[in-house]
This record gives structure tokens, C-alpha cells and sequence, in this order.
């Protein structure tokens, strides 16, 4: 007879705390989705809004924006590339690179710039002494774009759009909440354990 009973406590508690458990494992996933979603948005805020594109190509320049040599005395070849430069945030942007492709081709060359900080509003840049081949390209190149934000998160931006965060590590909540899912239920569990 005290079988009999055992089995149906547990039938009718097991069930409940099995129901328990599942429904704060579902309220507590719900919620850190809502809050992985909200801390994507608040990360990628001042990403969002640098983007860069070229707007003129020119032939190179004699001098650059610090008087210094480049074409002629200062060694360089090619063309200069004018680009401007939108970062639509209150903060500056750090490490700014861009990257002029020298043909359509994926497997093209790149030329690439030093690194510049990129103050809030538009900016103009130019990118000197690019080789690009001759045709449509020469006129219309495309541009990618790496840099950092005052967050020091680092970011990178395709001449086709694609937009992404370089180098990211999983940030707390995502490495540790199917963790503390697990915990809970242990938790609940030992608890039923030490009730009955």
C-alpha cells in the first residue's frame, strides 16, 4: 500500500515540480532573449551609423593634407582616392581603415590607408597612391571599412553592405545562461529531494 502511494505522490508532485522547472527555464530564456536582443541593439548603436564611400578619384595628388610629399618627390604611383567619411554618432570612431579594392574581383588586390580617428559629423579622406586597373573600376571603386568604437569594440563595414563585428567574444550572458538554466533546475530539484 505504501507503494501505491509513493507512486502516485510522485506522479502528482514529480509532475508539478517537472512543470515547475520548465516553465521558469522557459520565463527565464524568454527574458534573456528579450535582453540579448536589447544589448545588441545598445552594442551596435554607434557601429551602425559610420559608413564611408568614395567620392571622387583623381589623379595623384602632389601633396597631402599635411603638405607632405606624394606624388613626384614622395615616391607614390597610382591615383588618390577621395572618400567620405559619415559617422552619424555623438563619439568619435578609433583605428578607422580603409580599404580601396583594385579590381571587382574577389580575389583582387586591396590597398589600405593607415589608421585615423573619425570625429562625429562628415569627414573627408583620401587614400593615395592606389594602382587600380584600368576600366570601370578606375572610376568607381569600392570601399570596405574597419575601426574601432568608443567602446573599443571592433567593427567592419563591406562596400556591399555587410556589416559585422570583427574579433567578438562571447559576452557573459551568452556564455554562461544555459549554465544558470542548469543550476536552477538542479537547485529545484534538491530542493524536491529535501522536502519529501
Amino acid at each position: 500500500m505504501a507503494s501505491a502511494n509513493m507512486e502516485f505522490y510522485w506522479a502528482v508532485h514529480g509532475a508539478a515540480w517537472l512543470s515547475a522547472v520548465l516553465s521558469a527555464g522557459a520565463l527565464f530564456a524568454t527574458l534573456w532573449v528579450l535582453g540579448f536582443r536589447e544589448r545588441t541593439e545598445r552594442r551596435e548603436a554607434q557601429a551602425r551609423r559610420v559608413s564611408a564611400w568614395v567620392t571622387s578619384v583623381e589623379e595623384l595628388r602632389p601633396r597631402n593634407e599635411h603638405g607632405a610629399l606624394v606624388g613626384l618627390g614622395g615616391g607614390l604611383r597610382g591615383k588618390s582616392i577621395q572618400l567620405t567619411v559619415h559617422n552619424g554618432s555623438d563619439e568619435p570612431v578609433y583605428d578607422f581603415v580603409p580599404t580601396i579594392w583594385l579590381t571587382y574581383a574577389e580575389d583582387s588586390g586591396r590597398h589600405t590607408r593607415e589608421s585615423v580617428l573619425i570625429p562625429p559629423g562628415d569627414s573627408t579622406l583620401w587614400v593615395d597612391g592606389v594602382e587600380l586597373s584600368q576600366g570601370g573600376l578606375a572610376d568607381y571603386p569600392w570601399v570596405d571599412i574597419q575601426f574601432r568604437d568608443a567602446k573599443s569594440q571592433k567593427w567592419r563595414r563591406g562596400h556591399d553592405g555587410s556589416f559585422g563585428q570583427i574579433d567578438r567574444k562571447l559576452s557573459w550572458g551568452l556564455a554562461h545562461s544555459a549554465i544558470l538554466i542548469g543550476l536552477f533546475g538542479v537547485i529545484l530539484a534538491s530542493i524536491s529531494l529535501v522536502l519529501n
